[in-house]
């Protein structure tokens, strides 16, 4: 066995009671609210451990914010079943810490589940969970709020963004796609299924582009904005699909990281909506000086910002069309 140090090994030995706990409530029905206030709890003191710790292999603001928005999550009014379903991702963790304080044979063993389990339940599964919510409804019975939304955003990201650090293909530090899901955490209900996942995969293949910034990113990020574009437009997901992949042809075929099809879809949905509300011009102006910073100067805010806004605004306005 590896040496490790007391905060890990503290955290290891919960780890080890947490996912017992979670395998016994699912098949015995064990009452899970303890689990949820001593996770809580825990998560509470090892966010203070870790402002004081000074040995920490990934950046603090990171942890502290996957943290918060852990605790958010726990503490939520969302259904014990759907929480027992977030914490699953745990399983991952546990495998990390037992990976880092074993040798040999074991320490591989660790790896391969560890790898195993981080790819499936923080990658995939917390993906498949959310649009199951939404496509099920459970946002509107449990009245879901802001502040969980954004917390459930936040500790998916951070897993997308550790898991692309892991394969070494971050180069770049950035968080201001965050902004882009403001109709997700302001709109939930307001906004139709296919709504609801253009704009979750906006948020995260610009999060993942932003971060490595090459051809293959850059392919991910002009399919999911055609789509997008395409879905407030009012076309259907099989003809945004379809030209979204087009989008991502061209994007991996010519010589220089320029998309005219993007581009093009893009200026053309958002004069479409100025001719229609007044608002979206002033917004426009708004995306001009966004667009320019981060062409000119490579800084992101304002134009994630105003994309966000821009897309709430339109959100809102479509579902009162609809309604009438």
């Amino acid at each position: 066995m590896k040496t490790i140090s007391t905060r890990e090994l503290c955290s290891l030995i919960f780890l080890i009671y947490g996912n017992i706990h979670l395998i016994l409530s699912y098949v015995f029905d064990v009452c899970a609210s303890y689990l949820f206030i001593a996770a809580s709890g825990y998560t509470v003191i090892d966010t203070l451990w870790l402002l004081v710790d000074e040995d920490s292999k990934t950046p603090k603001h990171e942890l502290v914010s996957h943290h918060i928005s852990t605790v958010i999550l726990l503490m939520s009014s969302i259904d014990t079943d759907t929480k027992l379903k977030v914490m699953i991702i745990e399983f991952s963790t546990m495998f990390l810490m037992l990976r880092r304080c074993t040798t040999g044979i074991m320490k591989r063993v660790m790896h391969i589940l560890f790898m195993s389990t981080w790819v499936t339940t923080r990658v995939i599964w917390l993906y498949c969970l959310l649009i199951s919510l939404k496509i099920t409804g459970k946002f509107e019975i449990y009245n879901t709020n802001t502040l969980e939304f954004l917390s459930y955003i936040i500790v998916y990201l951070l897993s997308v963004k550790w898991t692309v650090e892991s394969l070494g293909l971050v180069k770049y530090r950035s968080y201001t796609s965050i902004w882009l899901g403001l109709p997700i955490y302001l709109l939930p209900n307001t906004l139709s299924n296919q709504q609801f996942i253009a704009i979750f995969n906006l948020l995260i293949g610009s999060f993942i582009h932003h971060l490595m910034r090459n051809r293959i990113s850059l392919a991910i990020d002009s399919f999911n904005i055609n789509f997008t574009c395409l879905t407030y437009l009012g076309n259907n997901p099989y003809t945004c699909t379809v030209i979204g992949a087009l989008s991502s042809i061209e994007v991996l075929t010519r010589n220089e990281y320029i998309n005219f099809l993007t581009r093009m879809i893009y200026s053309y949905t958002l004069l479409h909506h100025c001719c229609i509300y007044d608002p979206v011009v002033v917004i426009a102006f708004l995306i001009s000086s966004g667009y320019y910073k981060y062409q000119r100067y490579n800084k992101t805010g304002i134009w994630h910002l105003a994309n966000g806004l821009y897309l709430s605004y339109v959100t809102e306005q479509l579902a009162l069309l609809k309604n009438t």
